[in-house]
């Protein structure tokens, strides 16, 4: 595994993905709950994060659609 391959595997806290996403936390909540947004990692009960991989993921998902 390589050191590229341990950084899209980082887990970004919710906070975090909002933050770079440039999302206010309550507009990250609906993207989430619309089903919409990347793949969701549980990090307990009451905390959730989003792999940067899955992050990317997605971000190129949206840019082909917009297309």
């Amino acid at each position: 595994m390589t050191s590229t391959d341990i950084d899209l595997d980082r887990v970004l806290s919710f906070s975090e993905w909002c933050d770079l996403c440039g999302f206010s936390p309550a507009t990250g909540r609906r993207v989430l709950a619309s089903g919409e947004g990347p793949i969701v990692t549980s990090l307990s009960a009451r905390r959730i994060g989003i792999r940067r991989r899955h992050n990317l993921e997605w971000l190129d998902k949206r840019a082909s659609q917009a297309a």
